[in-house]
């Protein structure tokens, strides 16, 4: 009799043992599949890119015309400073996509205070 409670012990040891490495082989394969992208997801990456190149002409409107009346210094340093905030907080969580365009913004919005200061 003790011995057949041993095996059954043992056999319900074993099921558990199988049971917890398939669903660790599951919950790995679960990790190592790449998400799905959402529709949403490509309309925000489009407007992340997009977004940024419509500050391009009021940094060649400065520049060309060698004028910033009626260009705010304080919302565009507020600008400027800010994407250093989103930049920190996006190298932080690894979100590289979201560094490279709080770069590129930083670049253009520096370049706006830059010719506000020079040409007010």
């Amino acid at each position: 009799m003790f011995k057949s409670t041993t095996n059954s012990a043992n056999m319900d040891n074993k099921s558990v043992y199988t049971t917890f490495m398939v669903r660790h082989a599951q919950a790995q394969k679960h990790l190592q599949q790449k998400a799905r992208r959402d529709p949403l997801d490509w309309v925000l990456y489009t407007f992340m890119v997009a977004t940024p190149l419509f500050e391009i002409p009021q940094v060649v409107e400065i520049y060309r015309t060698k004028s910033a009346q009626n260009v705010s210094l304080i919302t565009w340093s507020f600008f400027a400073l800010s994407n250093l905030a989103w930049i920190a907080y996006a190298i932080r969580h690894k979100l590289w996509p979201l560094v490279l365009i709080y770069s590129i913004y930083f670049v253009l919005e520096t370049c706006i205070v830059a010719g506000i200061l020079l040409y007010r």
